[in-house]
């Protein structure tokens, strides 16, 4: 399951709605059927953990925040851009943990 708006605080101007996750790792996305969920994926990264992530978190999902989807891309645009092969992934994660997510 991914999600692209943040769900937890409200503020996606088309929100979706969604019910607790269960200890069976279900979820139910509004006029969507039953689904079962490993891995649960929010691309918002402020707050880093958001409502889905601690329900999914509780019912035993691998859960992705939207940090790894910032710095992911900020690794690729910064071998797009320098041609190198490393890109400083810790500098790149501290940088947003430390100024984004704080915010």
């Amino acid at each position: 399951m991914a999600t692209l708006c943040p769900v937890a605080v409200g503020s996606c101007p088309w929100h979706i709605p969604y019910l607790s996750l269960t200890s069976a790792r279900y979820c139910l996305l509004s006029g969507c059927p039953c689904v079962q969920f490993k891995v649960v994926f929010d691309a918002v990264y402020t707050p880093r953990e958001t409502k889905l992530l601690r329900d999914a978190a509780a019912t035993g999902c691998l859960c992705v925040d939207g940090v790894a989807m910032f710095v992911g891309q900020a690794v690729e645009q910064f071998r797009l851009f320098t041609g190198a092969e490393e890109a400083p992934v810790q500098l790149m994660e501290d940088v947003v943990v430390g100024r984004v997510t704080s915010c």
